[in-house]
């Protein structure tokens, strides 16, 4: 889902979106909001099923995926200086073409999760 920087006004967007890949199906559900000149804030939860291979002993196994995605997201390429300080809370996602994409942000999530440590239950 695609959604023009240009259509984010100051009052929040409702935002939900499911994504089904090899791997994973992931909705990610809650709002966007415009907070400054090419500054927006995504508040939104992340929730379904990612299949991970297991760190310990090698297996597939699948992750319930529940949490909450706080994310600044920029039409330029964002300078701190830009920012009101409080730039340590948020990841930060530049979408320079002017063009907010739900999509790319949950594989950035996905891949992000898939880079942690796991173990399945079996080696917990």
């Amino acid at each position: 889902m695609k959604i023009p920087f240009q259509n984010i006004g100051t009052q929040p967007k409702t935002v939900n979106r499911t994504l089904k890949g090899e791997d994973f199906d992931i909705t990610i559900e809650g709002s966007l909001v415009r907070k400054g000149y090419g500054m927006a804030l995504l508040d939104a939860s992340l929730k379904g099923v990612v299949e991970l291979l297991c760190d310990g002993c090698g297996e597939n196994f699948s992750l319930d995926v529940d949490e909450k995605v706080t994310l600044k997201i920029t039409d330029t390429p964002y300078k701190a200086s830009e920012g009101n300080g409080d730039e340590q809370d948020y990841d930060i996602i530049e979408f320079l073409d002017g063009i907010i994409d739900l999509d790319e942000i949950i594989i950035s999530e996905v891949n992000a999760i898939k880079l942690d440590y796991h173990k399945c239950n079996n080696c917990n």
